[in-house]
């Protein structure tokens, strides 16, 4: 129990690591695709690392060690009693794992009713509906759901470029895997941090391919602020409309970052070697 609950510590604290240095360092950089494998990086480095243990072996010399004859043990007292917080915190825990596992399930059954509801038509490999009662575009992997009726012409040719991205760029597994480590690290607050934003990346992501062969970024963004009118959609789908959509829009006006900035990188390598040196060397006296 206790070593299940080390690795949860030790898994938190680098992911809090990763999260700070995208924080201060990359979220404003407009390198979106390394922004993805680094948020994704964070991940699997936070889960693997953990378990590798580096064994360091130091040789003593055993002083003598003299013993008393007839030593007794000390009789234990059955009638003192102390509160095990190991077993509190694993109930506590159990109950929080529990709790937001069960939120995610039921997320995902809402999500797999919603698309059976409505019928699909084949665009480009992509299963499009389109109803008047979808009041939100949103997408989830190669499902688009989208409402012309409200967004037409050109507002619905960029909605279906920016959900054709998140579609073709399997997106939703980034969500979808976002939001199972937060059942598993619920306690975290960084988890859920974390989460936020790789999911405002991915948005960073489709908005770039939305406008890429495109000029218009006015037209672009005007029909962002529409949806602003339109209240967000299920959860682990992608919608049209973000909370995030002024940092959207600060991005979409920003200048591409110079080559340089991906220097920047390379901060969270002395992250890992201190966490090393600190957690994960074991010494053993021989």
């Amino acid at each position: 129990m206790e070593t299940f609950f080390f690795y949860l510590l030790k898994s938190s604290v680098l992911l809090a690591g990763f999260y700070l240095v995208y924080y201060f360092l990359l979220q404003k950089e407009t390198f979106y695709r390394a922004n993805r494998w680094f948020l994704w990086s964070g991940y699997l480095v936070s889960l693997v690392l953990p378990l590798i243990t580096f064994v360091k072996k130091v040789f003593v010399e055993i002083p003598a060690i003299s013993y008393a004859e007839g030593v007794q043990a000390n009789p234990v007292s059955l009638e003192s009693y102390t509160i095990d917080w190991k077993e509190i915190a694993l109930v506590v825990y159990g109950i929080g794992l529990v709790f937001f596992g069960m939120r995610f399930i039921v997320n995902l059954l809402q999500l797999f009713k919603t698309i059976q509801k409505y019928c699909f038509q084949k665009v480009n490999k992509l299963l499009v509906a389109d109803d008047a009662a979808i009041e939100l575009p949103f997408s989830f992997f190669r499902y688009i759901f989208l409402n012309t009726h409200v967004f037409s012409g050109k507002e619905a040719t960029f909605i279906f470029k920016h959900e054709q991205a998140h579609a073709k760029g399997y997106h939703s597994v980034d969500l979808l895997f976002a939001n199972l480590h937060t059942v598993f690290f619920w306690f975290n607050p960084f988890a859920w941090w974390y989460k936020s934003k790789i999911n405002q990346n991915l948005e960073y992501l489709a908005d770039e391919a939305a406008i890429a062969c495109d000029t218009d970024k006015t037209a672009y963004q005007q029909t962002l602020l529409k949806s602003l009118s339109l209240h967000a959609n299920l959860a682990l789908t992608h919608p049209f409309y973000q909370s995030s959509i002024k940092k959207r829009i600060v991005m979409i006006n920003t200048h591409p970052s110079h080559d340089i900035s991906r220097l920047k990188y390379m901060f969270v390598l002395p992250l890992i070697v201190l966490f090393f040196w600190f957690f994960q060397i074991k010494v053993i006296a021989q």
